[in-house]
């Protein structure tokens, strides 16, 4: 399953957001596989989202209903509270709820095969007294696709970082494959259709903005990696 390549590309390194895709539309593809995505276009919010109820699941095992307050999940997240804030949240439960990944790509034994992953098959948001309560089923080899379930990164970096996107999205991403990344492989997520040139300059810039927020050692190196420094 060519998970790095779903995680360079699903969560985007721009603000835009929540424009629905076409359905199936190619997220990316390597020499083996194809990744389509139905759904909203999702953010780092949403990635950010998805690690709090990773985070909270535990150990919940596969099919297991989970039960979450919504204000311990506004806590892990640090967002505030109050009916604004929370019809954000709402807004990106839905979002995610909706996004359906399809990955093509060869069986073991011969043949291709096509396999579909829904983020978050099913949730419910339900009151309970005075209390917002979320229901969800819990799937964690879908949301293991990610490799996000593992993954602890600063939430005040993230918070800092937040009107910048790219520089998140490389956080994120360097959180989880610390090997580092080719610049050219970062071209559909950063800049689709975009020269090399202006990825690899956007790329340093998010790397500048990673030091100032504290999330420093990284560089682009002179193989056009991004990687940690020795």
């Amino acid at each position: 399953m060519p998970r790095e390549l779903i995680a360079r590309n699903l969560f985007g390194a721009q603000h835009v957001g929540g424009a629905r895709r076409p359905l199936g539309e190619l997220l990316a593809e390597d020499g083996a596989h194809k990744v389509r995505h139905t759904g909203a276009r999702l953010t780092q919010a949403h990635a950010d989202v998805l690690m709090g109820v990773l985070h909270l699941a535990g150990g919940a095992r596969e099919g297991e209903e989970l039960v979450l307050l919504v204000s311990d999940l506004e806590h892990e997240l640090e967002r505030k509270s109050g009916a604004y804030k929370r019809g954000g949240l709402r807004r990106l439960f839905a979002e995610l709820a909706g996004t359906v990944i399809t990955v093509e790509g060869p069986k073991p034994d011969g043949g291709m095969r096509s396999i579909n992953c829904s983020l978050l098959p099913k949730y419910e948001w339900v009151t309970v007294g005075r209390r917002e309560v979320l229901v969800l089923a819990f799937v964690p080899a879908a949301l293991d696709l990610l490799d996000l379930g593992l993954v602890e990164v600063s939430k005040e970096q993230r918070r800092e970082l937040a009107a910048k996107p790219l520089a998140q999205w490389l956080q994120l991403y360097m959180a989880v494959y610390p090997r580092g990344l080719f610049v050219r492989d970062a071209v559909e997520a950063v800049a689709p259709g975009q020269p090399v040139r202006l990825v690899r300059r956007r790329l340093r810039e998010a790397v500048l903005e990673l030091e100032r927020a504290g999330v420093g050692g990284f560089v682009v190196d002179e193989r056009d990696r991004v990687r940690r420094r020795a």
